[in-house]
């Protein structure tokens, strides 16, 4: 797997991996971070590595704001930072939003610290197009499968067929919700309207109650929501 691992992250710090549902985009991601831990527990060096994906893991912390992400990035040692679901945090129907800028300053500061982030989505079309500015996206990352993908290294305008891909030892949950906010996630109410469904729908309310918890006009309203974020 080194041989996967090794050119990506060697000549991209900024990747975004794209494919359809089910396809291990999140496994793969944390696959990446198993293996560079790993390495760097063999070659004595430091590593870090942190996403806003919930996982039973003692060496990938959880980190789900801007503001708590940008002071863990400027600490020693070199990390690698994994946004799940990107697609809402940096929407394409909220062009240049204030979480995508600040996105944007966390990219600055993970190549100025000489780190790596990667962003998870399953549609190109719904992230901000600013992300895939030649000056900010380093590499692209398609599933094709679970076990294949194809990488496009936007740089040095390479690609290549990654082919039997493992799963990663990880513990996670698929199903969970992966928030990112500009503050540390306190009340329900700090959560985006796609976030704050996602997240009463996981618990277990039924949509009508969902509706009139947040205060949607009818359960229809909030299935739309729902599907919008699937």
């Amino acid at each position: 797997m080194s041989s996967i691992v090794n050119p990506i992250l060697k000549h991209s710090n900024v990747i975004v991996i794209i494919g359809r549902r089910n396809s291990g985009k999140t496994d793969f991601s944390l696959l990446i971070a198993e293996e560079c831990h790993n390495q760097a527990q063999e070659k004595g060096v430091s590593f870090r590595a942190a996403t806003n994906i919930s996982c039973q893991c003692d060496f990938i912390e959880y980190i789900c704001d801007y503001q708590t992400l940008k002071k863990w990035i400027k600490e020693r040692g070199r990390k690698l930072y994994i946004l799940d679901e990107a697609g809402i945090a940096i929407n394409r129907r909220r062009p240049m939003g204030r979480l995508t800028i600040a996105i944007i300053e966390i990219i600055q500061l993970i190549r100025k610290f000489k780190s790596s982030l990667i962003f998870i989505g399953q549609n190109p079309k719904v992230l901000d197009t600013a992300i895939f500015d030649p000056a900010i996206l380093d590499a692209i990352i398609k599933k094709l499968s679970w076990k294949n993908a194809i990488y496009r290294d936007l740089v040095r305008h390479r690609q290549k067929i990654i082919t039997e891909i493992p799963g990663t030892t990880v513990r996670f949950d698929s199903r969970d919700v992966a928030p990112f906010t500009m503050k540390p996630i306190t009340e329900l109410k700090d959560l985006t309207p796609e976030m704050q469904v996602r997240k009463l729908y996981k618990s277990g309310l039924s949509f009508h109650k969902i509706a009139k918890e947040l205060g949607y006009g009818s359960p229809t309203q909030v299935i739309r929501v729902l599907r919008k974020s699937l």
